[in-house]
Parts: structure tokens; C-alpha cells; sequence
């Protein structure tokens, strides 16, 4: 003998909340909420803009272009273009070699390590390849340069460990003062114009 039960509406697993129609479209509207915020993007704190120097950047988030503000003042290769010392395709190069020497572990580390700390699964995996992907890249830079050459001591100096053009010039040379200034930022161009043929990004 079969018996039908009949629940009320309203009551456990009966109800708007368990219609796949009414999930789907609050997933959709979600999304829609996910992608208005990303495409409005991170303008930044007033707090921050008053300190630094601020400037529109896009980036990529999911497939979509977000507008970001980035600090344009807090390195010294960013101090270089806001002054004019280095050109946009110099400027792209530095910064290129700076964030390959953070992915590949070659700057000096400020923080704790958290490499003992567990992990999702695939996680490790998937940043150990993008590290040596990293230090490939930036190593091949570095050929480019010639590894025991002025040029690649400028660029890591300046780029990796932010030192000045013209402290990286008192330390390698005979020059003080405005002379060093000169020396280093000229032997800084040249090795960057390098690295800028050698990416293409002229």
C-alpha cells in the first residue's frame, strides 16, 4: 500500500530556497554583484592617496579589466619615471625584472615564512612551478645582462634590492657625489634599454 504525504509550503526542503530555478538566479545575481565590484575595481583609501602618489592601473581579475590604484611613488625605479629618468619602456622593464626576482625568491624577505603552514591541495605544486618558472625568467634576464657584468650589478642593485643608481656607482667606481648620480643612472638606462630589446616592449 502506498501512501502520499503532502508538506505545507514553508516547511523543511519544501520552498523557494530548494527550487534549482530560484538557486540559479541567485547565483547569476551574485555574479552580477561579483563582476560590478571588480569592474568599479580598488580605488584606495584616502589615508593612502595622501601619503603617496597614486595612479590608475589595469589588471585582469577573473577575465574582466579592473581599474586599480597603484602607489607610483614607493619605489625608487618609480621615483626614476615620476622624475624622468627613466622612459615608460625602461620603467616596464625594471619593474618586470623586480616583480620576476619577488616570484623567484631573490629579494631580501621581510616577512615570516609561512612554507610550513598547510595547504590546499595543488597549492604547492602550483606555486613551486610558477617560482621556477620565475627564477628561469629572471636568470635568463640576467644572461642577457651578462651575469658578472656592470649591468646586471646595476639592475639588481637597483631594481631587486632598491638601492640608488648613484650609491651602486660609489660602491663600483671612483665617482662621488653628482658624478656617481650621473654614472649610475646612464650604466642603469643602458642596462635596461637591453632588457627592454631583449622583451620587446618598445
Amino acid at each position: 500500500m502506498t501512501r502520499t504525504i503532502e508538506q505545507q509550503p514553508g516547511a523543511i526542503g519544501i520552498g523557494p530556497r530548494q527550487d534549482p530555478r530560484a538557486q540559479r538566479a541567485r547565483e547569476r545575481r551574485q555574479r552580477r554583484l561579483k563582476l560590478t565590484a571588480i569592474k568599479d575595481g580598488d580605488r584606495g583609501t584616502p589615508e593612502l592617496a595622501r601619503r603617496h602618489k597614486l595612479g590608475d592601473d589595469i589588471t585582469s581579475v577573473e577575465g574582466v579589466d579592473a581599474v586599480v590604484k597603484r602607489v607610483t611613488d614607493q619605489r625608487l625605479i618609480d621615483c626614476y619615471r615620476l622624475r624622468g629618468d627613466l622612459d615608460e619602456a625602461q620603467w616596464r622593464a625594471a619593474d618586470k625584472v623586480a616583480a620576476l626576482a619577488f616570484r623567484a625568491g631573490q629579494m631580501p624577505r621581510v616577512t615570516l615564512r609561512y612554507s610550513d603552514l598547510p595547504r590546499s591541495p595543488g597549492t604547492a605544486e602550483t606555486a613551486a612551478l610558477g617560482r621556477d618558472q620565475a627564477r628561469a625568467d629572471y636568470l635568463d634576464a640576467m644572461a642577457v645582462l651578462g651575469s658578472s657584468g656592470k649591468l646586471a650589478s646595476v639592475v639588481v642593485a637597483v631594481c631587486v634590492t632598491d638601492q640608488s643608481a648613484a650609491n651602486w656607482a660609489a660602491a663600483h667606481g671612483v665617482y662621488r657625489g653628482q658624478k656617481a648620480a650621473v654614472e649610475g643612472m646612464t650604466t642603469l638606462r643602458l642596462a635596461l634599454d637591453r632588457l627592454v630589446a631583449h622583451w620587446r616592449l618598445r
